[in-house]
């Protein structure tokens, strides 16, 4: 009877075990599936104008990062402070900045909030919209903006880390 009762106590505890981690794995699996639609790909506003585009990566230490890209007459910007820190947070896209006055100090704020619909990227209150511009990245250079020059994401990648 002992032994029926203590493999009764281990089914319970898994049961509990799996059914109160059972949501949290859940979404770490949905964040990494947004994720996956995300990382590496280029979206640009969908709009009529020359507009502007998001393009997301991972760095060398697993930071997930976006950087902001302004089109229009023939120059391409593309700044450090365009640059946010990504996190993912339910079914929510997060594009954080740092405030803070240097880079090893940490004062991230949240500058805009997506959501990925149906191969589409919005903002979370509906005013704008994203498509996909590109399977790969595309990242003009930094250095020379105005040159229309495009650079590899692992040129990027050294620039934001």
């Amino acid at each position: 009877m002992q032994g029926n009762a203590f493999f009764i106590m281990v089914k319970l505890f898994l049961y509990a075990f799996f059914i109160l981690t059972m949501p949290q794995n859940k979404n770490v699996m949905d964040n990494s599936l947004i994720w996956i639609q995300l990382n590496e790909i280029t979206w640009k506003k969908d709009n009529n104008w020359a507009g502007e585009g998001y393009t997301f990566c991972e760095t060398t230490d697993g930071t997930k990062r976006c950087v902001t890209q302004v089109y229009g007459s023939g120059v391409y910007v593309v700044s450090p402070l365009t640059y946010y820190k990504v996190d993912i947070i339910n079914d929510t896209i997060q594009l954080l900045l740092n405030k803070a006055s240097t880079q090893a100090a940490h004062d991230y704020q949240v500058m805009e909030i997506l959501v990925l619909s149906n191969g589409v990227l919005k903002t979370a209150d509906g005013k704008a919209s994203f498509v996909i511009f590109s399977q790969t990245p595309v990242i003009y250079d930094i250095k020379y903006p105005s040159s229309g020059k495009k650079i590899s994401v692992e040129e990027l990648k050294k620039h934001l880390e």
